[in-house]
């Protein structure tokens, strides 16, 4: 089962913050963007998904609006 985390937040012109990202961990290989999207365009302050690649695993990028939104 994938695990989640927060790997950061975002800011906006630097000091005002605007969302966070959730990044999870033990995504399946064959895994898809559009997966990802359709797995949390349900959640409350969701903006976006994709997959990025960290040696042979794949990890999904998702942000939301906030860091409460992510920790949902």
């Amino acid at each position: 089962q994938p695990k989640k985390h927060t790997m950061g937040k975002l800011s906006d012109s630097g000091d005002s913050l605007s969302g966070a990202i959730l990044q999870v961990h033990g995504v399946e290989r064959d895994a898809t963007s559009r997966e990802m999207h359709i797995l949390f365009s349900g959640c409350v302050g969701y903006i976006s998904a994709s997959l990025s690649e960290e040696g042979s695993a794949k990890i999904g990028v998702v942000q939301f609006d906030s860091a409460e939104s992510a920790f949902q």
